[in-house]
């Protein structure tokens, strides 16, 4: 019996593990890489912020052209690095009221914060913590709703590589606006589905299969557009 039982939970918390874990660790490994050649490209600009010039002249010297600290555009880089970085501090943001009282900070202010609330409001959280129930109110019962959920996070990981594949491409506004207006697009046709199949009443096999797929395609957008920004 206990054997059973331990099966039985495993087989309930595998696809949470999927859908949690999986994506995780496919944004580090995907973003180790980046972060490391980021620092690498942005340590000058540290250390010339922090005061130690000669170091960061080293530095871009040996990124740019193989230690010839005298080389001309190694001299030229250095220069306008130090010219940005005295700028920078010279209109730097003294408290966060000026966020408010800044038009252009406070216009990037309302954008950062609309896209939060575009990524929140779509209800891609809710799919992705209650899929097995929300699959369970169209019909859909026992391993079938675990091995959707599980392909609904597949469907994530293939999201997020997409994401890595064309975002130089696609750039990052019409993959947001697109996105969520897909994801409108999915709920509606999901709750219409919900109301002329009703739970309980209904065991319509097309309906059913419908309705999983607007929720793979609801999480493909979601993940593509919230990776996008």
């Amino acid at each position: 019996m206990e054997s059973t039982a331990c099966n039985s939970n495993f087989a309930r918390h595998r696809p949470y593990s999927l859908d949690h874990a999986l994506p995780r660790i496919t944004k580090v490994c995907c973003t180790r890489a980046p972060r490391r050649v980021e620092l690498v490209l942005t340590k000058h600009r540290w250390l010339i912020d922090q005061g130690k010039t000669e170091k960061a002249h080293q530095v871009l010297a040996k990124l740019h052209a193989h230690g010839d600290m005298n080389d001309p555009f190694v001299l030229a880089e250095f220069e306008q690095i130090q010219e940005s970085i005295t700028y920078e501090h010279e209109h730097e943001a003294k408290s966060y009221m000026e966020l408010f009282r800044s038009k252009t900070a406070f216009r990037r202010l309302l954008i950062a914060c609309a896209l939060q609330a575009s990524i929140q409001i779509t209800g891609v959280s809710a799919i992705q913590y209650y899929s097995v129930t929300i699959y369970g109110q169209i019909g859909i019962s026992g391993n079938n709703t675990l091995k959707y959920q599980g392909i609904n996070s597949i469907i994530a990981l293939i999201a997020q590589f997409c994401t890595i594949l064309f975002i130089d491409k696609t750039g990052r506004r019409w993959p947001l606006i697109l996105g969520n207006l897909g994801n409108m697009v999915t709920f509606i046709i999901a709750t219409i589905l919900l109301a002329m199949f009703p739970p309980g009443v209904s065991t319509n096999i097309g309906a059913q299969w419908g309705f999983i797929i607007m929720t793979w395609l609801c999480e493909y957008l979601s993940d593509f557009r919230a990776d996008n920004g």
